[in-house]
């Protein structure tokens, strides 16, 4: 950390612990990062989830005075839809708190702040007025993820509120960038449609990080012999892909490998997802080792319909050594050379043969996956990420 003796605000909706999701994983490290000789101020919420005691004394422990605040999820969506008719999107509205804005009022006027740090626009417009040095970590283009998600989902009532929100969020991301010095994403594909919106402001590219050394491969011999699909089974963009794989591409692949098995894994499945079990499909709720189940799969399967930010997934199987087939989307912010460390499919019928070759063919699906690391290892590491936050920080 080139920078010593800042005091720092961080403001969040997401607490950064435990670490499971990307945007925890990161923050995380970020708060790690910058806590070793700077003081941190960390607001957060979570999304109407309870903050576990033992989780704030973690974040207390990294030298972090830490205030958080949950919402009612119920009262949160009614209060936000109604207030998005007349203000901002929805899904800044759901985050509106006044304990929140109060804290984050008390330790400005209190504390003699440096800088502060905003993670996502949900919790912009707390801070969007403060008269410091401020950097946005919008980390993806929201109206246009919206806008992508909307096309994909086969939920009208989705459909309409994704297309709605997206909406809304254009012209919302469009000026809320404004109120801050830097405002930094994780894809260059994210960056370009926040320029489209607003060629104006200043963008930075932050990506996501990687522990290289806990998500690796095995140590010694594992018998690695399924298809993988792994992630928070709660998120949409998640639901939707185990849907593709389970209907339309696992049953082609079974037709010719009858004894082809499928995992899917991750955090609070849906009763939809865990109805999927069959006799070659298996259902992992809520896994305690995920780095196990990186490594004992052959293929990660991940037919991303999605359009922005950087898969944090991705980067965690090939970590692994797992080969990874995935959608063009997939693949931002994620160097994919095809065929040499992972492999970009463009429809259903290229996931089902590419799955059926590297069964096939240990030695090549072996060769893809070292290769995987290798580039993940050299790109991606948590040290680059904390050089880049470091330039952007200097350029302030």
């Amino acid at each position: 950390m080139r920078y010593k003796g800042l005091n720092i605000l961080i403001t969040t909706p997401h607490f950064p612990y435990p670490l499971v999701g990307g945007e925890r994983i990161k923050l995380y490290n970020l708060i790690r990062h910058l806590s070793s000789n700077n003081k941190i101020y960390l607001v957060s919420m979570d999304r109407g989830f309870e903050i576990n005691e033992q989780y704030i004394e973690h974040i207390k422990s990294l030298n972090v005075d830490v205030y958080s605040f949950n919402i009612n999820k119920i009262q949160s969506l009614i209060r936000g839809s109604f207030l998005s008719l007349f203000r901002n999107p929805l899904e800044v509205e759901y985050f509106s708190h006044d304990g929140f804005s109060n804290c984050v009022n008390h330790i400005i006027t209190t504390q003699n702040i440096d800088l502060v740090i905003n993670l996502f626009v949900r919790t912009a417009e707390y801070v969007k007025k403060l008269p410091v040095k401020k950097i946005l970590l919008a980390e993806d283009c929201r109206s246009y993820y919206q806008q992508r998600t909307s096309k994909v989902t086969r939920n009208i009532f989705e459909k309409v509120r994704r297309k709605i929100d997206s909406i809304k969020l254009a012209k919302y991301e469009s000026q809320i960038v404004n109120h801050f010095d830097v405002t930094t994403l994780v894809t260059e594909n994210d960056i370009n449609c926040m320029k489209s919106l607003n060629p104006n402001s200043k963008f930075r590219l932050l990506t996501q990080g990687v522990d290289t050394d806990y998500f690796r491969p095995p140590e010694s011999y594992i018998l690695r012999d399924h298809i993988l699909f792994l992630g928070k089974l709660d998120v949409l963009a998640n639901q939707l892909m185990v849907n593709k794989i389970v209907q339309d591409i696992f049953p082609k692949i079974e037709k010719n490998l009858p004894n082809a098995k499928l995992i899917i894994a991750g955090a609070n499945p849906t009763k939809e997802i865990i109805n999927c079990k069959t006799k070659n499909i298996d259902i992992i709720s809520n896994p305690s080792d995920i780095v196990r189940i990186y490594q004992s799969a052959v293929i990660f399967l991940h037919p991303h319909a999605g359009g922005s930010g950087i898969q944090n997934k991705v980067l965690e199987a090939m970590s692994c050594e797992c080969a990874v087939i995935t959608s063009q989307s997939g693949s931002n912010g994620i160097d994919i050379v095809n065929n040499v460390n992972g492999f970009i499919a463009n429809n259903d019928e290229d996931f089902v043969s590419l799955c059926i070759n590297l069964l096939n063919n240990e030695t090549h699906r072996n060769i893809v996956g070292q290769n995987a690391r290798k580039y993940v290892v050299n790109t991606k590491s948590w040290d680059k990420v904390f050089s880049d936050l470091d330039n952007i920080i200097e350029e302030l």
